[in-house]
């Protein structure tokens, strides 16, 4: 990683691991990052994203002119996966993009 012009020691490890997840961000970039992988490409692309600091297209703040969100259909444990980041200027999010690869389906399971 670089982070602010500076070289610093963080890396990534992908390693094997149970479900697939990774950690959002590059952390502060004197650590390793660690992403469990699955075997669909796009499922590690999604991943890979999150370590790159990238967020769900879903969780967007404009994300309400496209689609609506009924939280019924969504398990307790995934709600935060859901909930739409502010226009702080800080989101890069800036267009709805339904076909990306940070974008969640109708089926999502833990």
């Amino acid at each position: 990683f670089i982070l602010n012009g500076y070289q610093v020691n963080g890396y990534i490890i992908i390693k094997a691991g149970t479900g697939c997840s990774a950690a959002s961000g590059p952390g502060n970039g004197n650590e390793s990052r660690t992403v469990y992988p699955c075997q669909e490409f796009l499922i590690n692309s999604h991943e890979m994203l999150h370590m790159l600091n990238g967020a769900h297209v879903q969780q967007g703040f404009i994300r309400d002119r496209y689609m609506s969100i009924n939280n019924d259909n969504i398990q307790p444990s995934l709600l935060f996966s859901y909930d739409a980041y502010l226009d702080d200027g800080n989101f890069y999010n800036t267009y709805f993009d339904p076909a990306s690869t940070l974008m969640y389906g109708s089926k999502v399971s833990d």
